[in-house]
């Protein structure tokens, strides 16, 4: 798009203007990400507030309280979409580098889930610890070269 903005801008400049007042990153983006945090987030908080009454009105009496658990493993996978929304994100900009430190990050909680598997808890630390390395990864990395105005238009 950015060259066709430098074909099309002496012809037709109130067209064009739009390209040139982008933002770094696409509103859709930071609304996608808005959406999938908020609810999560909303919903980690009464898991950890209430994570007995909740299992039990969802499971009944079959399962003991699940303590932190419960709120670990909901703010993880809450983290892990919008992971989701980062790793699409990178593939639209071709930005391979999110990509390859994503896999690091999934070997590094595979291992740590290997390692330490004796506790549930220890796994859904793993997965916490994984879900916040790969949205800072995903933050700093797209974030940065957005800043750098290296976005590809």
């Amino acid at each position: 798009l950015l060259r066709y903005k430098l074909l099309l801008d002496p012809f037709f400049p109130k067209a064009t203007s739009p390209l040139a007042t982008r933002p770094a990153i696409p509103r859709p983006s930071l609304l996608a990400l808005a959406a999938t945090l908020l609810p999560g987030l909303l919903l980690t908080a009464l898991y950890a507030l209430w994570p007995g009454q909740i299992v039990a009105l969802v499971f009944g009496p079959a399962y003991a309280d699940p303590g932190r658990l419960l709120a670990l493993v909901g703010l993880a996978t809450t983290l892990y979409a919008a992971v989701n929304i980062w790793l699409n994100y990178a593939l639209s900009l071709e930005q391979r580098a999110y990509v390859v430190v994503l896999a690091a990050i999934v070997i590094a909680q595979v291992t740590a889930m290997l390692l330490f598997h004796q506790r549930l808890e220890s796994i859904a630390w793993a997965m916490l610890a994984a879900a916040v390395a790969a949205n800072v990864a995903g933050a700093l990395l797209l974030l940065m070269r957005a800043s750098r105005g290296a976005i590809k238009a």
